[in-house]
């Protein structure tokens, strides 16, 4: 998944939070299908904040008997949810490609293209 994909997925994401708190298990589920599709092609960094944001999309959406939907600690959910997103949306970088570690991904191509002549 290249940037473009993550940054619209993650504004379809922005959109269901800001429909409102409260709005029951249909905009949970759409929210965590989301997260995982991200989670799924994300690279460790930005998928360890998917997981944060994960976690904290249940008290958004699903409000318990006497709790308000505009108390403040719902609006410090939003809040470190719209934060924890657009961290994703800057720090995303894809999974790497299959069969190689994490590690390999990020080394150069002369340190990963076999031996070396010697000079």
């Amino acid at each position: 998944m290249d940037g473009t994909e993550a940054r619209q997925l993650c504004e379809r994401l922005r959109t269901l939070i800001n429909r409102g708190r409260g709005k029951g298990l249909n905009a949970l589920r759409e929210a965590l299908r989301i997260v995982g599709t991200l989670r799924r092609a994300a690279a460790p960094f930005p998928r360890a904040r998917l997981t944060a944001i994960a976690e904290q999309l249940r008290p958004w959406f699903i409000v318990s008997d006497g709790q308000e939907e505009s108390d403040t600690a719902g609006l410090y959910v939003r809040d470190w949810l719209m934060e924890d997103i657009t961290m994703v949306e800057k720090t995303w970088k894809p999974r790497s490609a299959p069969g190689l570690s994490e590690s390999d991904a990020t080394k150069r191509p002369a340190e990963t293209s076999g031996p070396q002549p010697h000079v």
